[in-house]
């Protein structure tokens, strides 16, 4: 108990020291240091079996030599990812230069009442979220709790800073003002914490998926997109959000494939850009 606490207040030490190296850095440098944090992660092996495994077990058709391409590249997109959140407050993309957005047609109409956006960990996907904030869509991310509270806490400011409401999974009834409040839902589905219930197949293996955006979106009557941020390069960002509509007439496990189908599709694409490093075929009991 006393050997937890202790590595959780230097974990935390660790982490806000870096945040305060990094507020005095340009955007290019920030992301570039992300980048070799990657590669030294990479290098110790922190979650390194998990990320082969998974992408073993998929159905992409790689060689063995890819897989270890792969894993390098997903470790640097995502300490980029890391580093860049860490200093979201400060970062300042410009459209064109650093950015693309792709919005869908009468895009801010629809949300006008609310909506469901289903995402995933692939790309920056929260430098997506401060940038759809930037431009007048008012947002609230679903998160869940951190194991280390200061960490949490840290992050979860750095979200609050760049504009967006910030709830946990477990707050429902701050979750049902925020949708009755007009307010676009944005929703992580890709990862399995261990309380997914809705089995689903996923890059051609069953898993279980999240309810929870189907769920909100049947019982509130909102519009559903499906939102991804893809690095087009280092620096330069590709932000789409895609009308989706979900048929209400299926079963809840029809509809919960139709969008986890979006997700693979997006990660198949862009494999280098997916959190790999997550154990995704969890067995429930």
């Amino acid at each position: 108990m006393i050997l937890n606490k202790i590595i959780s207040i230097f974990e935390y030490a660790v982490v806000r020291t870096l945040q305060f190296v990094l507020r005095f850095q340009s955007y290019r440098r920030i992301s570039d240091a992300g980048a070799l944090a990657g590669v030294f992660f990479e290098h110790i092996g922190i979650r390194k079996r998990v990320a082969i495994e998974n992408i073993r077990r998929s159905n992409l058709i790689i060689h063995f030599v890819q897989v270890s391409q792969l894993v390098s590249s997903s470790y640097e997109h995502l300490g980029r990812t890391f580093f860049e959140l860490l200093a979201l407050d400060r970062i300042d993309l410009k459209q064109v230069r650093d950015y693309e957005l792709i919005l869908p047609g009468r895009f801010y109409d629809r949300i006008a009442g609310g909506a469901i956006f289903i995402s995933a960990h692939i790309g920056n996907w929260e430098l997506m979220g401060k940038v759809l904030v930037e431009k007048g869509v008012p947002m609230a991310v679903v998160v869940k709790h951190q194991q280390n509270a200061g960490i949490d806490r840290l992050i979860n400011r750095q979200r609050e800073k760049a504009g967006m409401v910030v709830v946990y999974d477990d707050e429902i009834m701050k979750l049902r003002r925020l949708i009755e409040g007009k307010y676009c839902i944005a929703l992580l589905s890709d990862q399995d914490f261990g309380d997914n219930t809705v089995p689903v197949n996923f890059l051609g293996r069953p898993c279980f998926a999240t309810a929870g955006p189907v769920y909100l979106a049947n019982k509130f009557q909102v519009p559903v997109f499906v939102c991804f941020a893809i690095r087009r390069s280092n620096y330069f960002h590709r932000f789409e959000v895609n009308s989706f509509e979900l048929d209400m007439s299926l079963s809840m496990e029809k509809q919960v494939q139709s969008y986890t189908t979006e997700i693979e599709k997006i990660v198949k694409t862009y494999p280098d850009q997916w959190l790999w490093h997550h154990k995704r075929w969890k067995v429930h009991a």
